[in-house]
Order: structure tokens, then C-alpha cells, then sequence
């Protein structure tokens, strides 16, 4: 349920200080993947993925998948204590917030989707010396 494939249209946002990375995506799917928040270094937005992923259907359906896949990474030491209390307090705000339709997860990322489509802007299909995959 994750961002889609090369191309696809879609717009993405990371907050600063937020333990999650959204996604807008065509036909009305909203979903996040809940993480450690985003960190700049050598030119690079980077974050850890949690293995939750919260989202929001067309149909309105709320949930979180990959409950399963946290527990089993935490089990195995991969994600600590602090990490493991924040991705499970980021997926039930983030539910709420779906559910509830708070900004930006009301009208303002479909907005801006929407604005970018209009665009009209050819495919991303590398980074330079970094291909999309």
C-alpha cells in the first residue's frame, strides 16, 4: 500500500519533527509510513522506517498494517523502547487524524495534489547518477 511505482503522481510530506512520512496518491488512498523523524545529511533526507503503516482508503476505512512486522522488529532488537512507544503512539494519532480529517489530512494534501497534477510535469525517472527504481 506503500508510495506507488516510478511516475505515479503523488505528493509526500515529512514533517521536521514528526515520526511519520505521508503520501497522497491517485484515487484517493492517503497513507503513511510511520518512522524515526527525517534527518538531512550529506545533501539527503533519510528516516528509518517503524513497519507501521497507517492509512486512510477512498472508501474511508482507517487502519494500520504491518502490526505483526513492529512487534517481530522490536522482539529482535532492531527497534528500541523509545522507537517502539513513538510508532505506536504515531499510528493511533495518525488514525484519529485520518479519521477525524485534521490538516494536512483534511483537504490540504488532495489540494496540493491536485495543483501538482495540474502541472503537468514529465515522470521522474532518475537523480542523476541515481535512477529511480
Amino acid at each position: 500500500m506503500g508510495p506507488g511505482g516510478p511516475g505515479e503522481h503523488a505528493v509526500h510530506l515529512a514533517p521536521r519533527d514528526g515520526w511519520w512520512f505521508a503520501t497522497w496518491r491517485p484515487g484517493g488512498l492517503l497513507v503513511a509510513d510511520v518512522s524515526t523523524p527525517p534527518e538531512f545529511a550529506d545533501d539527503e533526507w533519510t528516516y528509518v522506517d517503524l513497519e507501521l503503516d497507517p492509512y486512510r482508503r477512498p472508501d474511508g476505512t482507517v487502519g494500520t498494517e504491518d502490526w505483526d512486522e513492529l512487534a517481530e522488529a522490536h522482539a529482535a532488537g532492531l527497534i528500541n523502547d523509545h522507537e517502539y512507544g513513538a510508532a505506536v503512539e504515531a499510528a493511533h494519532t495518525l488514525e484519529m487524524q485520518f479519521s477525524q480529517g485534521t490538516e494536512p489530512f483534511g483537504t490540504t494534501g488532495w489540494t496540493r495534489l491536485s495543483e501538482a497534477i495540474a502541472l503537468g510535469l514529465p515522470p521522474l525517472t532518475s537523480f542523476g547518477d541515481r535512477p529511480v527504481s
